[in-house]
């Protein structure tokens, strides 16, 4: 009878040990690739968010800037009559008037244009016409919008213009700023910006061009 031949000790495989120490380790190393993934995808929607906050509330307020450098806009320097120039003014609000087609009045299209913030419904609204009634939405995700006033002799305040620095040309300058919550961000970021509008058709602003 011919004896078996014994197999040599490694060659016998994996003992039951050692196969758990190899998928713990497998486990350990997957979850650790799965996180870092995670955290990668999370950082991008991160700054995506952020960057289209960015340039969603840029853009606005840039067109916001733009209406509001119009205020008091005739074709004369003499004056566009009644309800031209900085209409009113508060710390969150803020309407202006125009005489774009030159009639000598502004209850022409877009010719008296206010802004407000709607703090129920984060939004930022822009109205048009006599009195500004209705509006349209300007800005979603907004957690903020101030109004700053800067004057002829250096002052600036965050309330109400007084009637008096309304007509009388005093008022030279107007800061805007917006805050804008990033909403498809995995955690909340708010975006800040400001932009300072010169109010080019005031009488002080155009006694120092020399243009009065």
């Amino acid at each position: 009878m011919t004896a078996l031949r014994r197999l040599p000790r490694d060659c016998s495989g994996f003992t039951l040990p050692e196969l758990l120490v190899a998928t713990i380790i497998s486990f350990l190393l997957g979850a650790g690739g799965f996180l870092f993934y995670r955290s990668q995808v999370r950082s991008l929607t991160d700054q995506s968010a952020g960057l289209d906050a960015i340039e969603g509330a840029r853009a606005s307020l840039d067109f916001m800037a733009n209406e509001i450098r119009t205020a008091g806009e005739k074709p004369a320097i003499a004056g566009c009559g009644a309800n031209c120039g900085l209409l009113t003014g508060t710390a969150t609000t803020l309407s202006i008037g125009l005489d774009a087609n030159g009639d000598g009045n502004t209850k022409g299209t877009n010719e008296q244009i206010g802004y407000s913030y709607n703090a129920g419904s984060k939004f930022i609204q822009r109205c048009t016409g006599n009195g500004c009634s209705g509006g349209t939405q300007l800005i979603r995700n907004a957690s903020a919008l101030s109004f700053q006033y800067a004057f002829d002799d250096g002052t600036a305040t965050t309330s109400t213009p007084t009637a008096a620095q309304l007509t009388g040309g005093h008022l030279v300058r107007v800061i805007i700023t917006v805050t804008v919550e990033a909403s498809r961000a995995t955690t909340v970021t708010n975006v800040t910006l400001k932009s300072s509008v010169t109010l080019r058709n005031q009488a002080s602003v155009l006694a120092a061009l020399g243009a009065v």
